[in-house]
């Protein structure tokens, strides 16, 4: 959760640089880098949400008691 709403909050404050960012750090940092670094981390929030939902599921099913109603685990 947390890298996906890190990776929003930086796609906006590219959409919207004169709102949400000062004029002083943007002619600092590199936005070739900038955008790889938020490339990176949505794609591992991606992975990383993907495994736990497949992970899960599969455990779910694995189990002879989650075919009972009303069972939960």
């Amino acid at each position: 959760m947390l890298l996906g709403a890190a990776g929003l909050g930086a796609v906006l404050c590219l959409w919207f640089p004169s709102v949400l960012t000062t004029p002083e750090l943007r002619e600092i940092y590199d936005m070739a880098l900038i955008r790889a670094l938020i490339k990176t981390g949505l794609l591992a929030a991606f992975l990383c949400g993907a495994t736990v939902s497949f992970s899960s599921a599969a455990r779910r099913s694995d189990l002879p008691a989650s075919r009972w109603p009303g069972w939960r685990l």
